[in-house]
């Protein structure tokens, strides 16, 4: 479930980063002498802070549920090795790992679309 949510993620930031690099909006001066009375260009979202902070913070996040689904699938491993020998002491580990993984992947990814 966590790589799903991962994957929902990365798409929804990749298709805002190729909106915002070709969305114009409004007038920045190249240098702080220009006169914004006349402005020669329109600016592009993708150099605005505010938009990199939130587009950065959710790629990362990105990487964060990709690591942690591969967490997440070594102890799996792990416990069906241990299954098969009739060792079931990770058996409550591996399902507090597994559902809170699920749990906040799928919060943050929904927050994190809905937020784009």
């Amino acid at each position: 479930m966590t790589f799903v949510a991962a994957v929902q993620l990365a798409a929804a930031v990749t298709i805002a980063i190729r909106y915002l690099t070709v969305r114009q909006q409004g007038f920045l001066p190249e240098d702080p002498g220009q006169n914004l009375a006349t402005p020669t260009a329109e600016t592009g979202l993708l150099r605005c802070k505010s938009q990199n902070y939130r587009l950065l913070t959710l790629l990362s996040q990105f990487y964060i549920m990709l690591s942690a689904s591969r967490c997440c699938k070594t102890a799996k491993g792990d416990f069906k090795n241990r299954q098969a020998t009739g060792d079931f002491s990770t058996m409550a580990t591996l399902h507090a790992l597994t559902a809170g993984m699920s749990a906040w992947s799928s919060t943050a990814t929904m927050d994190g679309a809905e937020d784009i």
